[in-house]
Parts: structure tokens; sequence; C-alpha cells
């Protein structure tokens, strides 16, 4: 059995490897871009997205699971879409909402996020050329259908491109030492 210090070594020396890699990956990115700024191709392409997902997922034989392969490369995919063209992303604030979480998720670290108000400002955002891409809940479990977006995807010319399902999980703090069941 080896020791820590040599298993250590091992990953520095793989994690050069993947840093060559993906700095190669991005090379390609943006070539890709300016091929896709001239002749007017979508930066963002879900569909394309998802059918790398799939094939990497169905040659996966190691340790990683879905989820981590899903992580991993969803971000690889926002930082190459950043390197391709910049671009920004409405959220119905706060920073750490739920619509921020979703942007995050889907468009990466690197993002370039605006912060809104209201779902009908993330559509402002849009038809004003502020941002290319909004987030907003469609619908949600306890409501329901969200019946401001509805009525904003009805009302300005935005279209839905991609959608993301989250779990939403709750958790009560308090200060108080006292506290009374009703």
């Amino acid at each position: 059995m080896q020791t820590i210090e040599a298993y250590r070594k091992e990953i520095d020396a793989i994690d050069d490897q993947i840093l060559k890699l993906l700095n190669e990956r991005m090379d390609l990115v943006k070539e890709i871009g300016k091929a896709k700024q001239t002749s007017g191709t979508a930066i963002y392409r879900p569909e394309r997205e998802k059918e790398i997902l799939d094939r990497l997922k169905s040659l996966n034989k190691g340790a990683l699971n879905e989820k981590a392969i899903d992580a991993i490369f969803l971000e690889v995919f926002a930082v190459s879409r950043n390197l391709e063209f910049p671009e920004k992303i409405a959220f119905m604030g706060p920073e750490g909402s739920y619509t921020h979480q979703a942007a995050e998720s889907r468009f990466g670290a690197m993002g370039g996020y605006i912060e809104v108000s209201s779902i009908e400002a993330v559509f402002h955002a849009l038809e004003n050329g502020e941002a290319k891409y909004g987030v907003v809940p469609v619908e949600n479990n306890t409501a329901g259908a969200v019946g401001t977006t509805l009525d904003c995807l009805g009302k300005f010319s935005s279209k839905i491109v991609a959608e993301l399902y989250m779990d939403i999980h709750h958790s009560f703090a308090t200060v108080c030492e006292d506290i009374k069941k009703n």
C-alpha cells in the first residue's frame, strides 16, 4: 500500500492532465464561438449538452454517478458558453434565491447575472436586451403554475429554451429558546 503522499502525487499528475485537456477543450470552444457568431447560431444549445451528458453517462465505468457527471460537465458547459460569448442572465432576486440557484446551476459560476425584483422585470430585461437569458419559476409544488410567468410568456416575445427541475428544501431557524407548539 502506498503512502498518502504517493497517492497525492498521482492525483496531482492526473489534475495536471485534466487541466491541460480542459484548456484544449476551451481552445476549441473559442473557435466554435467564432463560427457561431458569424453564422448566427445560438450559443446555448441545451439539446447538445443533453446529448453529451447522455453519451458520457453511457460510457462511464467508474466511481462517478450520474449526478456527479451532470455537476462536473454542466459547469464545464457553462464556462464554455462564457468563453464562446459572455452573456447576461436575468433572474428574480435576491442573490441566493431559488431562481438565482437555478440560474447558477444552468449557467455556472462565471455567468453574468442581473438581479431583478420581479418575474415581469426578468421579461423586461430580455425585451430591452439587457439580458440574453432569463430564469423564472413556471410552477411550484405549493401553488402549482406561476400565473405571472404564464402571463408574461403570453405578453412578451420571449420563449422557453430549457427547463430545470429543482428540489426545494426549507429550514426553519430561530434564536428563541422557548418554542411553543400550537
